[in-house]
């Protein structure tokens, strides 16, 4: 699942391939991106398609061939090419509102040896098609492709040689300044942008989730905070967005000890902040949080739900309401979910809730 829209949602396939899943059921199949062998979607459904490096054989490289970059707005009938193939495009997103695309460019020299790294680097396309330069990392570094909800940053991890964990990245497209937020997973689940301008994130080093993972929340001056307490983990933030709460999944600190059983590091909840001092704790009844979004209007919780010790049908999703009228405030929604592959076991990550359902937002 790539993108939702009050319409339709955006699915991304096989190859490059799209489809467009209307919440009456139907299914628009396939979705004309462009040529491509990947593609992205921003939250309004505009997409962008590019590729890997498709050849030649061995090295030393003298072309780095890669696929045109195609892109396609909400409205348009068919995509259009924004950059030539073997421009050496392998990664492209497009701005929330359409109008900027950020590629990652391989550049010569290239490798003429196999211990040689990539030259990277990233790129700003404006509406008219103008591109240039926003950031080169040193050689075999990679680049972040990731826009904040006003289109004013790019966020990203950056694998360093000799550094057991990747670093985040802050880059601020006008100036082109670059900040280093240090140690951070390198999952998509671990930053989340507000609407006006805040930035979430888990801040920690090693992969596993139960030791050495705080939520850090930076202002939009720059200035941080840690939110969460000592000796507590803090995984997936989550904002709401009429309210502007924040929702994370929290868990003590330990050494993996009761994880799969639910007990330990493994008693996880949901913790809500209004970010001045009051919290709520949301429990998963007889399960195991692992996972938290919103609704459009603040007033209910989508939990992705772990059953302690099973070893099959793992996940299950229940809604919270925090305004129950009388009812329970947490029901059961489904199980079956068939996520048990997408599970890392060993160091505690669950699926990501966000690319994994769709939701309309609207509690029927």
């Amino acid at each position: 699942m790539q993108a939702e829209t009050a319409q339709v949602v955006y699915l991304a396939g096989p190859q490059g391939s799209a489809s467009l899943l209307h919440w009456d059921g139907t299914l628009d199949h396939p979705y004309d991106c462009g040529a491509g062998g990947f593609i992205s979607f921003n939250a309004a459904g505009a997409c962008a398609s590019f590729g890997s490096h498709t050849g030649p054989g061995p090295l030393p490289i003298t072309v780095f061939h890669t696929p045109a970059v195609a892109v396609r707005l909400p409205g348009e009938a068919q995509a259009r090419i924004i950059l030539p193939a073997d421009w050496g495009a392998l990664g492209a997103a497009l701005s929330p509102d359409s109008k900027r695309l950020a590629v990652v460019r391989v550049e010569p020299p290239y490798p003429t040896a196999d211990d040689q790294p990539f030259r990277m680097s990233l790129w700003i396309v404006e509406a008219d098609g103008a591109a240039r330069l926003l950031y080169r990392p040193a050689p075999g570094r990679g680049v972040p492709l990731q826009w904040s909800s006003d289109g004013t940053y790019l966020t990203g991890f950056d694998a360093r040689p000799g550094d057991p964990a990747p670093h985040l990245l802050l880059l601020e497209i006008a100036p082109g300044r670059v900040s280093d937020l240090g140690n951070a997973p390198a999952l998509p689940a671990s930053i989340a942008w507000s609407a006006d301008g805040r930035l979430a994130f888990v801040r920690g080093s090693g992969s596993v989730s139960w030791r050495d993972k705080e939520i850090v929340l930076r202002e939009r001056d720059g200035s941080e905070r840690v939110v969460t307490p000592e000796g507590s983990v803090g995984l997936a933030p989550a904002w709401d967005p009429a309210r502007g709460r924040l929702a994370w999944i929290a868990g003590p600190a330990g050494d993996g000890s009761g994880y799969l059983e639910g007990t330990g590091v493994g008693d996880r909840r949901v913790v809500v902040s209004n970010l001045s001092g009051e919290t709520t704790e949301i429990r998963c009844p007889g399960r195991v949080a692992e996972g938290v979004r919103w609704s459009r209007d603040g007033e209910a919780l989508l939990l992705l739900c772990r059953r302690p010790g099973a070893t099959s049908d793992l996940f299950e999703l229940w809604l919270h309401r925090f305004n129950a009228a009388g009812g329970p405030a947490t029901v059961f929604v489904v199980t079956g979910l068939g996520w048990d592959d997408y599970f890392d076991r060993q160091n505690g990550v669950a699926p990501d809730l966000l690319m994994s359902v769709a939701w309309s937002r609207a509690v029927r």
